[in-house]
């Protein structure tokens, strides 16, 4: 080495007996020694801390406390001296129950030369006490520490000693022994961060007797209940000291979600989903909100204005640093807005919000005008549609009749259209046999067709899901359910109305064979059935 150039040894000096992940600051010496010849100036210094894996150790929060020295300033060092540097830091807690954490030092010297050491020493998830109690002498012996095959002396008649947790692959020996100066049996308790237990009246000396070698000692792990032993004269006692990596055993939480409070809000409002509750022993956590499936964000927070009418369960999933998870989840209910008003061929209706499946509906049929006040309220029986076909003035109960079969599903005429066998009893049955036009035809949203902006004609289940499935089996179910269903009756295939007043008839877009399916109810009964498309029945929108 050249006498005239500068180099450098760092050491780390700790000045505890072992490095907790506790948040708590913990306090090193970092020793920079000037191995050179020459007196050293202008010396500073940067350090970093990095884990086993040499990437950056983040959450590492460093600070220097050395009163001599200007921010990372060393100053001088004089040849073959050293000069000593406080510096204090503070880990969050970890899952393992220790790993061996890096710090890297970079000296740098006035004329821009550099010198990198890196220093090695364990952080050790927490802390454990072996409680010890003997009621007829000192008990002696000795504990290896395998992280640095230190020995550490047992000799008390009652006390505890510390000492940080293994990985499970490592354990600490424990050696007793009952010498000549103790005179006979030894009876002694021992407590793995449990209490030692009471044996002054301990008289089974064939109990947890142990054995005399090392490699055959019984297993004593943290969270087993404390045992009782004894140890003959001249003997030794042997056992292994185990920490199994049980979070849970020593408060080292695992993250935990807060999702935030359930909210019941009205459709179209801007709702705040705030996760910043949520915890860790870790400052690193990645957020996960989803709905199903589907990811909401990944943010702490965030807001959403869009979500339907209903009830939404949003879950709230974060990941700490160490790939542990928590969920929490946060209901969503969304009410329809009982100011909203629609209007379709020159009648408002209004909207009213399923409590059963969440879904909006009109209040009332197609052409009402009014809600059902009474189970035979004429007001409220709306107009009376041929399936599949839109309001051209045929749905008027009173409209005129024509014995004629469309030509268009569209472009019909104002008359109802009379049917027969010859046509299986449709209005349409040359150009839509199957029914597929007509039922894509009311399944139209955009205004075009029967049902307002936005709203549909509904499918058997969906009508099934409001009725029969809640346990509507007549007509006075019917009118006691939430879509107050009228008893509106019906219009024949010879253009008559029938049934007025004592049944229900509701139309879906449900096709089946060369009928259509539909809800129907009376005094005593009721349920889904299929009909001839050339009736004439009331018709409910949903919004899609």
């Amino acid at each position: 080495m050249d006498k005239n150039q500068h180099n450098f040894k760092a050491e780390l000096i700790l000045n505890d007996d072992f490095i907790l992940a506790n948040k708590e600051l913990n306090n090193i010496t970092l020793r920079v020694n000037n191995i050179s010849q020459i007196e050293a100036y202008g010396i500073w210094f940067d350090v970093k801390i990095i884990d086993e894996n040499a990437q950056e150790y983040e959450k590492a929060d460093i600070q220097y406390s050395d009163s001599t020295t200007t921010d990372d300033s060393i100053g001088t060092i004089m040849s073959r001296s050293y000069k000593d540097i406080d510096i204090s830091f503070a880990f969050n807690k970890i899952y393992k129950n220790n790993k061996d954490v890096i710090i890297q030092i970079t000296i740098h010297d006035a004329d821009n030369n550099t010198w990198k050491e890196e220093l090695k020493f364990v952080l050790y998830k927490g802390t454990f006490d072996i409680n010890v109690d003997t009621s007829t002498s000192n008990l002696k012996g000795y504990i290896r520490l395998p992280y640095n095959d230190q020995i550490l002396a047992v000799d008390m008649a009652k006390g505890s000693i510390t000492l940080p947790l293994l990985n499970e692959d490592m354990h600490y020996p424990l050696v007793l022994a009952n010498s000549g100066a103790l005179g006979g049996e030894t009876k002694y308790s021992i407590g793995l961060n449990i209490a030692t237990q009471d044996f002054s009246d301990f008289k089974n000396t064939g109990a947890y007797e142990d054995d005399d070698m090392e490699e055959e000692a019984n297993i004593l792990s943290i969270g087993d209940e404390s045992i009782v032993s004894y140890i003959h004269y001249g003997d030794l006692d042997y056992w292994k000291i185990t920490t199994p990596e049980t979070a849970e055993l020593f408060n080292f939480n695992k993250p935990i979600a807060n999702a935030g409070v359930d909210q019941t809000i009205t459709h179209g409002t801007t709702v705040t989903l705030d996760g910043s509750l949520s915890e860790s022993d870790d400052n690193t956590i990645s957020y996960e909100w989803k709905e199903g499936a589907i990811l909401l964000s990944t943010h702490p927070s965030f807001t959403k204005s869009d979500f339907s009418v209903g009830v939404h369960t949003i879950t709230l999933i974060i990941t700490d640093n160490n790939g542990v998870t928590d969920s929490d989840t946060v209901i969503i209910t969304v009410d329809a807005d009982e100011s909203e008003t629609i209007t379709k061929n020159s009648i408002t209706y209004a909207t009213v919000i399923s409590p059963y499946t969440g879904k909006i509906w009109l209040d009332r049929n197609l052409g009402a005008s009014k809600v059902c006040s009474s189970i035979h309220d004429t007001e409220c029986y709306g107009d009376y549609y041929q399936w599949g076909r839109d309001a051209d003035g045929h749905e008027d109960s009173k409209s005129d009749i024509t014995s004629n079969q469309a030509s268009s599903i569209t472009n019909v005429g104002s008359s109802f259209i009379l049917s027969s066998s010859t046509y299986n009893y449709d209005w349409a049955q040359n150009i839509d046999s199957d029914g597929n036009l007509r039922a894509l035809n009311w399944n139209k949203t955009d205004g075009s067709s029967v049902c307002p902006t936005g709203y549909r004609v509904p499918n058997i289940e969906e009508l099934e899901a409001e009725t029969t499935d809640i346990g509507v089996n007549n007509i006075n179910d019917a009118f006691n359910n939430f879509l107050k269903l009228p008893s509106n009756g019906f219009r024949t295939e010879r253009g008559s109305m029938y049934n007025i007043g004592s049944h229900t008839y509701i139309w879906s877009t449900t096709i089946s064979a060369n009928n259509s399916r539909h809800l129907q109810f009376w005094n005593d009964g009721g349920g889904a059935s299929s009909h001839a498309r050339v009736f004439g029945w009331g018709v409910r929108c949903i919004k899609d």
